[in-house]
């Protein structure tokens, strides 16, 4: 056993951060992210499968436990996988799956771990979400002994990942996947936001809760994550997404700082007009429509107050019924047009 795994046995609380950077860059975010769970008391070994050179590996030791370059195969689930093969066994408290794909901590991220382990569980996350199925999102999952050295888990996470696979299949296969797998085993489960919060319009719709309801997430739930994709490119088109700073900088204005760096490395990834969003929504599920957004938003914000939220989900049914015969409107003057 090398020295970096025998250290890494004993260590109280460990983490596997899947990392990648199209520009062969560490990114300032990333660094704030893996400080971060060291001051929350986890040894972190980082698995990047980007392009780094040799003072960008250097800049990424100084910031975690242990550095594992690796080809770019399986995404996060390959990274993952490898790391339970390479040092397991364990006798962390904790065992944190973890990546690159949020911007943090916008908030404390010890507290938050405090206030979600409160709740006694042998499988944490930060999300639960329905988009796809019901599953806990895998950029941020915390799981007990009774779970990371189970064989249902192990036996999972040791399937290779299909190469043939695009990133929609792999998180339908992978992510859903081992949601549904340790809840047949059956293992307890429990997410910072989960769908028993939502009110009545997002309970039973498929949603990704950390782009339609970003900012409910941070200022309601004290969640010390924000997506990184929803900055970079906005893939549901949310409007409120352009105003990031004004809630991040009041609560971390280091962070917010290397966001704005990251973002000017996508200078043309997001696409903002009204019209560019309504045009893009056309084929989308109802409430990734932007109309329908404030909606969403006071689904959850309504939530104890029955007869508020039925008056709102009255008036997202009615535009969603008159939405959906303008965009079948728009759908056949498609068809018609040269």
């Amino acid at each position: 056993m090398t020295t970096a795994a025998s250290d890494l046995r004993h260590a109280r609380r460990v983490c596997f951060f899947a990392h990648y950077d199209r520009f062969g860059e560490v990114a300032d975010h990333v660094l704030l992210y893996l400080d971060a769970l060291a001051e929350a008391g986890f040894s972190v070994v980082v698995l990047s499968s980007a392009t780094l050179d040799e003072a960008a590996q250097a800049r990424l030791r100084g910031h975690c436990h242990t550095l594992v370059m690796r080809a770019n195969e399986g995404l996060d689930f390959g990274g993952w996988g490898e790391a339970m093969r390479r040092f397991l066994p364990l006798e962390a408290e904790f065992l944190l799956l973890a990546n690159d794909s949020v911007y943090a901590p916008v908030t404390s991220l010890s507290a938050f771990i405090d206030r979600l382990t409160a709740v006694p569980a042998d499988v944490y996350g930060a999300i639960e979400s329905r988009e796809h199925a019901p599953h806990l999102q895998s950029w941020f999952l915390l799981l007990r002994p009774a779970v990371y050295t189970s064989a249902t888990f192990r036996d999972f996470m040791a399937a290779p990942v299909d190469p043939a696979l695009d990133k929609d299949a792999i998180i339908l296969a992978r992510e859903v996947g081992l949601t549904r797998t340790l809840d047949t085993a059956p293992f307890t489960r429990h997410a910072a936001y989960d769908l028993g919060s939502a009110g009545p319009i997002v309970r039973n719709r498929p949603i990704n809760p950390t782009h339609l309801i970003w900012r409910y997430l941070i200022e309601q739930q004290k969640m010390p994550f924000i997506k990184v994709d929803l900055l970079r490119f906005d893939p549901v088109r949310v409007g409120s997404a352009a105003r990031w700073r004004a809630i991040v900088e009041p609560r971390n204005p280091v962070l917010a700082e290397a966001i704005a760096r990251d973002l000017r490395r996508f200078p043309q990834a997001r696409a903002g007009s009204l019209r560019e969003r309504l045009v893009w929504s056309v084929d989308r599920y109802p409430t990734y429509w932007p109309e329908m957004q404030d909606f969403v938003v006071r689904d959850h914000r309504l939530t104890g107050r029955p007869i508020a939220a039925a008056v709102n989900k009255a008036g997202y049914l009615l535009i969603e019924t008159a939405g959906k015969v303008v965009r079948k409107s728009v759908r056949r003057l498609r068809r018609r047009t040269p």
